[in-house]
């Protein structure tokens, strides 16, 4: 499976979401250790595989030389959380160039935003995911109505994720909006990021917000279940 920086950030976006949406928002501070929660630099941090002290220059527990594998696969973890919090300044504060920023300017502003009195926890949220799914460059369709994935161009439909067409953007929108539905009703076809690029079990906000818990966490299930089943067969090979 390739790797990208892209996939990276999205990947960590939504897991940043997911925290959050979890925990709860927290003010003023990376995390709240009392009650839990967390602001997103905490979230980011949590979503990197990093803990919110990370983010300082104090030296790492495999620093010292003792494991530089270990040590340069912080670093990347790192980098990749400090790349996740200039794509999400950029689409919250555009005309500041986090691209130019350092560590502790990408905080103090991403603490700022977060900060902001009237921020709620809800739009946190539903923008990290917006920003996340804005990097995800591959998309899966799943038909409500049939209960299986849409095929390549749009033909045949398959109950194995991996046989699933992968699909743009642009195409998942239009595939997704070809049948109108009620409000509160389930939507006829759902978007879903592709598992090898981003986090396959989330939906998108906007094309996910009328259908019912219960058919999220169907599809949540079968992208988790199709995940382990290939992660078994490739651990047997």
């Amino acid at each position: 499976m390739s790797y990208s920086p892209d996939r990276a950030v999205s990947t960590i976006l939504f897991s940043a979401a997911h925290d959050i949406d979890t925990w709860g928002l927290v003010k003023d501070d990376f995390y709240d250790n009392i009650d839990g929660g967390y602001d997103v630099c905490g979230a980011i941090a949590n979503g990197s595989g990093l803990s919110f002290d990370d983010w300082h220059d104090q030296p790492t527990p495999c620093s010292d030389g003792e494991d530089p594998a270990e040590h340069a696969s912080w670093l990347v973890s790192r980098a990749a959380s400090l790349a996740a919090l200039r794509t999400l300044l950029a689409h919250v504060y555009p005309d500041t160039r986090p691209e130019e920023m350092g560590r502790d300017a990408l905080i103090v502003k991403a603490g700022e935003w977060n900060d902001q009195p009237d921020r709620t926890e809800a739009q946190v949220v539903a923008k990290l995911r917006e920003v996340a799914t804005d990097t995800v460059k591959t998309w899966l369709v799943w038909s409500n109505d049939a209960r299986t994935w849409w095929g390549p161009n749009g033909s045949n439909c398959t109950g194995d994720l991996w046989d699933a067409g992968r699909y743009t953007r642009e195409q998942a929108l239009e595939a997704c909006g070809r049948r109108s539905w009620k409000e509160g009703k389930q939507p006829p076809e759902v978007m879903v990021a592709a598992p090898e690029d981003g986090h396959g079990e989330q939906l998108t906000v906007e094309e996910f917000r009328h259908a019912d818990r219960w058919m999220e966490l169907r599809v949540e299930d079968a992208v988790r279940r199709a995940i382990a089943e290939r992660t078994t067969a490739e651990v047997s090979s």
